[in-house]
Order: C-alpha cells, then sequence, then structure tokens
C-alpha cells in the first residue's frame, strides 16, 4: 500500500496488446476505483469481485472506468469487443488437442502469467496421455523447440513425424512448476514424466 494512493481499487498487472483494456488507455500500474460511476468501495478480492460484477461484457458497449495513474485521476472508456476465437489442433498421434493462449485466456488462469505455450484443452480418451499430461497443462516445449503459437507445435510435431521419431518430449508448465512427458507417438501414451 503505497501513501496516497487508494485502498479501495484493483491494481491492473498486465494489459495485453490489441485489447480493449490498450486500446482505451489502461496501463499497467493502474488502479481503477470506479466502474460506471459507481466507487469500487471493496479492498483486495472483494474489490475485484465488485469490478466484475459492475461489469457488462456486452459487445459494442462502452465501459467507463475511473482510473488513477500516480497522482491523476482519469476517466477512460473502453469499447467491450467479442474476444478472437482460440485456434486449435488435435494430434492424434500425441492424444491430445491443443489450443492457442489468448489474453482472455490469462483472465481465467492467472498461473499462466508471462508464459508462452499452447494449452492442452484435451487429453484424447482412451490414450494412454491421460496418465501423465492433463488438460490445462501449458506445452512449452515439443522436442526441445519452444511452442509459443499452435503453428510452433504443429511444425515442431511435423519435425517429429518427419524423423519417423518413436518419442515426442513435452515440457509442460503445471500449476507452477515445469513437467516433462515423454509420449509415444505410435500410441500416443506416456513412457515416463517427472517433475522438476
Amino acid at each position: 500500500e503505497a501513501e496516497g494512493m487508494p485502498k479501495e481499487a484493483v491494481l491492473v498487472r498486465q494489459v495485453f496488446s490489441g485489447s480493449p483494456a490498450e486500446k482505451c488507455g489502461l496501463k499497467a500500474g493502474d488502479l481503477v476505483v470506479g466502474v460506471e460511476g459507481k466507487e469500487l468501495r471493496r479492498t483486495g478480492d472483494q474489490a475485484l469481485a465488485r469490478l466484475n460484477s459492475l461489469i457488462d461484457p456486452e459487445v459494442g458497449k462502452d465501459l467507463r472506468l475511473k482510473v488513477r495513474r500516480g497522482a491523476e485521476t482519469l476517466d477512460l472508456t473502453c469499447r467491450m469487443e467479442k474476444a478472437p476465437e482460440p485456434r486449435y489442433f488435435r494430434a492424434e498421434d500425441l492424444g491430445i488437442q491443443v489450443q492457442e493462449v489468448l489474453s482472455s485466456t490469462y483472465w481465467g488462469m492467472p498461473t499462466l502469467y508471462q508464459r508462452q505455450g499452447v494449452i492442452v484443452a484435451e487429453v484424447i480418451r482412451g490414450t494412454d496421455a491421460q496418465k501423465g499430461i492433463g488438460q490445462g497443462d501449458l506445452v512449452i516445449e515439443l522436442d526441445g523447440k519452444p511452442t509459443p503459437t499452435v503453428e510452433s507445435f504443429v511444425k515442431a510435431l511435423e519435425g517429429l513425424r518427419q524423423r519417423k521419431a518413436e518419442v515426442a518430449l513435452l515440457k509442460i508448465w503445471r500449476g507452477n512448476r515445469t513437467a516433462y512427458a515423454a509420449v509415444d507417438l505410435a500410441l500416443g501414451g506416456i513412457r515416463n514424466g517427472g517433475g522438476a
């Protein structure tokens, strides 16, 4: 708590590129103190809950925010937009389906903060992948290659397929730790795994 700063506020930790928040001028470090002319009148998690209860995410609607930035108080207007649809890729030989991480994904999964990878959207039923990979895991490397996008994941997998590799090594971010899984490409099954 900084001297002279409001306690009844929500700290903006990150603003995603191209988001409505960025377009209306919201910046990391800003303190949201009001929404639609209503003060938050809460602290901590209760302030965030109050903020969420005041936001009506109707596409095309303007949202008025009162923000403290240092000693300044600003009135910002953000236009709500439809969230982009994530791209998916189903890798039957790995036994998983992955999707790209959108800025809205980070909001619901704060442990992904500043990690780049593709999210395991589904572990295909009936595969041994269920033993070592979980829905919500973030695949940050495949075969030692970074996978910040679905395209990079597919490219790394294609390299494995072209080499006729028998095993794919996945580096995964799970919760607050890194884990590894070695997947048998012929079976879509886990050979071994572990955490670091």
